[in-house]
């Protein structure tokens, strides 16, 4: 599915929660599905996030601290949070994310 122009302040702000999440969090990708990817949004679209975490990290205090960051945004943005290792299986709601969704590059910290 090719992805369509996000507004220019959601893509600030999805860059804003990824580098906030990255800072905090081990993660390995993450993907934007769902109708700000599809081009389907409205005003009361949601932003919906999978991260996808290396799997050393512990998955329910990840998800407290990515909620934690989330929340303070102006929009509703709906992140699902996954160990890295849920990529190879591809089914269910990560297969349908994969398919239907893209890979937001993420910078990594070489130092």
């Amino acid at each position: 599915m090719e992805k369509h122009p996000l507004p220019e302040n959601i893509n600030k702000m999805l860059y804003s929660v990824i580098n906030k999440v990255s800072s905090c969090v081990s993660v390995y990708k993450v993907y934007l599905y769902g109708s700000y990817y599809n081009g389907t949004n409205t005003k009361d679209s949601d932003l919906d996030i999978a991260f996808f975490l290396n799997d050393n990290e512990s998955l329910l205090d990840a998800h407290r601290r990515i909620i934690k960051i989330t929340s303070k945004y102006p929009i509703d943005i709906q992140p699902q949070i996954f160990c890295k290792c849920e990529l190879e299986d591809n089914i269910g709601i990560v297969g349908e994310i994969l398919e239907n969704g893209g890979e937001i590059i993420i910078e990594r910290n070489t130092e």
